[in-house]
């Protein structure tokens, strides 16, 4: 599990949950907040010790887009929300077709499963 902000914990009241550590870097500088940790998992299939480390306050999950089935499973394991794009979050950003506030707003409307 990587985090994004090192000084604070994988179980920080405001967390956005993606894929990988490139990702997770990528989505906490487009964020551009300290409010929130970008956690980054190892894959899609996160084991449960790492879903327990995550657990509580305001969690959002948005894995890749081959891995709905996965994100709706963890945002209810964690008492989460999710949402899903039709490409990966990373490139979306790179690409432009994701601003912070885009991202902002994504989080604000994920949908508690």
């Amino acid at each position: 599990m990587f985090l994004a902000n090192p000084d604070k914990s994988s179980n920080h009241e405001y967390k956005l949950i993606v894929e990988g550590e490139f990702k997770a870097s990528v989505c906490y500088v487009t964020l551009g907040s300290d409010k929130w940790q970008v956690v980054g998992l190892p894959g899609k299939n996160a084991k449960s010790d790492i879903a327990e480390q995550i657990k509580g306050g305001l969690s959002v999950v948005c894995l890749d887009p081959d891995a709905t089935k996965e994100a709706i499973t963890l945002a209810k394991k964690i008492g989460g929300r999710m949402f899903a794009l039709p490409e990966k979050i990373d490139d979306m950003i790179i690409a432009n077709k994701i601003t912070q506030i885009d991202l902002k707003n994504l989080i604000r409307s994920a949908n508690k499963v």
